[in-house]
């Protein structure tokens, strides 16, 4: 799923970091891993939300994101999700590419999503990507 949620999960999800207040994230947060979900990540600009015209009213959020869980993510693994330049609107569009290779792939930044070690087949999975003689950057670089 993707869209404006109208929430942010975090610190680094907002420019103006003064006025944060970590208790309004609680309720996104605890949404996402609730659902198992997984924060695709994107690409481009950091904050697909922005408010106001000069440094003294100028707010910037990642309000919007691109969500899905395991097995649409199995699916689509080498999706790309790039924030573009906004216009006519207060929000970024999103360019959603499902087409990126595996070469395009590898040099994409890992992240571990704890809600992956719910998936029944997650202990499988690692057991069968995971070569014990490896150094933890190799196996990180052979994904």
């Amino acid at each position: 799923m993707v869209g404006d949620f109208n929430a942010v999960t975090g610190l680094e999800d907002v420019s103006n970091k003064e006025n944060f207040q970590n208790h309004r994230c609680t309720d996104m947060r605890n949404w996402i891993f609730k659902e198992g979900l997984i924060d695709l990540g994107f690409f481009g600009a950091r904050y697909p939300w922005t408010r106001g015209n000069d440094s003294t009213t100028l707010t910037r959020a990642r309000l919007d994101r691109a969500l899905c869980n395991m097995e649409w993510l199995e699916k689509h693994l080498g999706t790309k999700v790039t924030n573009l330049t906004h216009f006519c609107s207060d929000h970024s569009p999103f360019l959603i590419d499902l087409s990126i290779t595996a070469k395009e792939r590898k040099r994409q930044s890992f992240y571990f999503q704890e809600a992956w070690t719910r998936h029944p087949d997650f202990s499988k999975v690692v057991e069968q990507g995971w070569e014990i003689n490896k150094t933890i950057l190799d196996n990180i670089l052979a994904m």
